[in-house]
């Protein structure tokens, strides 16, 4: 009981430092560090999506597709399936090979 009381005494001083220190960073810190803590995060989702030997590809395709790229009048869906299999074929040729059995 005096642990906890002791505790919530030491987190209500430090509780005016805390704000302080929140004025200080800049906004953009806090996210970013969100925005890389679920990297590996989306890396196992879009890994148990695909389910297959290919990755860098579809994370690459799910990118740009949720984007709002546009180019040459051609809309981010059509450019995620183009980029996708661009990279899959340069990056990751051997793993398809093995995903589908076939010896070229």
């Amino acid at each position: 009981m005096v642990a906890a009381a002791t505790a919530a005494v030491i987190i209500a001083l430090l509780a005016g430092l805390a704000t302080d220190l929140a004025a200080v960073v800049p906004p953009s810190l806090p996210t970013a560090g969100v925005g890389l803590a679920v990297v590996g995060v989306l890396s196992n989702a879009m890994q148990e999506v695909t389910r297959g030997p290919l990755l860098l590809g579809p994370m690459f395709a799910f990118g740009i597709a949720l984007s709002e790229m546009s180019l040459l009048g051609l809309g981010p869906f059509f450019w995620a399936l183009v980029v996708g299999l661009v990279v899959s074929r340069l990056h990751e040729r051997n793993k398809a090979r093995e995903g589908n059995g076939s010896s070229r």
